[in-house]
């Protein structure tokens, strides 16, 4: 399963992806701020998170039993 988060998600509870075994690739928009702890803990198909350079990849809610092999942090553009 691939999933993006909506632009009109601010924050990701604890545990909220606990346990999904199918899911392999997120992308985590810019207006999400808090990733709550354990969030992805047991996403064991998590292989790619792509996040925005806002948030500090100290607060991706990533624990045991994930596989990641990357981690894309998007910049924001202005023109």
């Amino acid at each position: 399963i691939q999933i993006t988060i909506p632009s009109s998600v601010k924050s990701i509870g604890e545990c909220a992806f606990y346990g999904c075994s199918s899911l392999a690739r997120i992308s985590i928009t810019s207006s999400v701020t808090k990733i709550g702890d354990n969030a992805f803990n047991k996403c064991s198909s998590l292989l790619q998170i792509i996040i925005p350079a806002s948030l500090n990849i100290d607060e991706i809610g990533l624990n045991s039993n994930v596989q990641i092999t990357r981690i894309w942090i998007k910049k924001m553009c202005w023109m």
